[in-house]
């Protein structure tokens, strides 16, 4: 048996694809809006915040205890999807579960210390160099694209990059922020963030990708500008039917 968690599509089990291929019988617990039923047992809550607080409740009905180590582990799993929990898809329940799994040993200072708080040097030069390259239009519309020159000028990990449409959320004129990176096979990886206007798993979904209301991200085998444009088109068409 194959069993995934918060995984919106087989590529993204990494290696452990071939071992989902060979299974038996499958199973993916998920909360993502676009995730798509391709195992033997899909089971969704969209209206949790995260795959841990969907766990949460499972173990709950089960009536299994959950331990130290669990606690821990379902902590930071919300923490991480929640941003902290700052997202509007963070509700009470979030919390009270937040509340009984530090009381069953989560740690939430550290937890939260080592997810926010806590950078590396090049992760900031990365940083540096996304707010350098990011162009605030007057709609709100942050945009930032990342050429395979830049990330080997900073040196920053693909992964620290990841982080830097988060980063860029936090700027205070930027409704939604879009953060295009070129990436070695030629294609360009988006990741999207936004405050309460834009449904960037809408955005995402247009052009074959998905995620959260306020997290999305796609990959797009398309010239970096015409990605942009694309994408500006999107958001643009979102903003206007809010208007209309």
């Amino acid at each position: 048996a194959f069993i995934m968690l918060d995984v919106a599509e087989p590529p993204r089990t990494g290696r452990a694809e071939g071992f989902l291929m060979r299974a038996k019988a499958s199973l993916c617990v998920d909360h993502h809006v676009s995730g798509r039923e391709y195992t033997n047992f899909f089971y969704c809550e969209p209206e949790c915040s995260s795959v841990s607080e969907v766990l949460y409740g499972l173990f709950k009905e089960m009536g299994a205890e959950i331990t130290g180590p669990m606690a821990k582990a379902l902590f930071m799993g919300s923490a991480f999807d929640t941003g902290g929990f700052r997202h509007s898809g963070t509700t009470a329940a979030t919390y009270r579960m937040a509340a009984e799994l530090v009381e069953r040993g989560a740690d939430a200072t550290s937890t939260l210390n080592g997810l926010f708080h806590s950078k590396s040097f090049s992760a900031q030069r990365g940083l540096s160099l996304a707010i350098r390259k990011a162009k605030l239009y007057e709609d709100g519309i942050l945009m930032c694209c990342l050429t395979m020159g830049d990330v080997y000028q900073v040196q920053s990990q693909m992964a620290e990059l990841d982080a830097v449409a988060g980063e860029l959320n936090e700027i205070e004129e930027a409704l939604v922020v879009c953060v295009l990176r070129e990436m070695n096979d030629g294609t360009i990886r988006v990741n999207m963030r936004s405050k309460d206007k834009v449904d960037v798993a809408r955005v995402a979904a247009c052009f074959g990708g998905g995620g959260h209301v306020r997290a999305a991200g796609c990959t797009v085998a398309d010239p970096m500008l015409l990605v942009k444009e694309n994408l500006l088109a999107a958001i643009r068409r979102q903003l206007a039917e809010q208007e209309a």
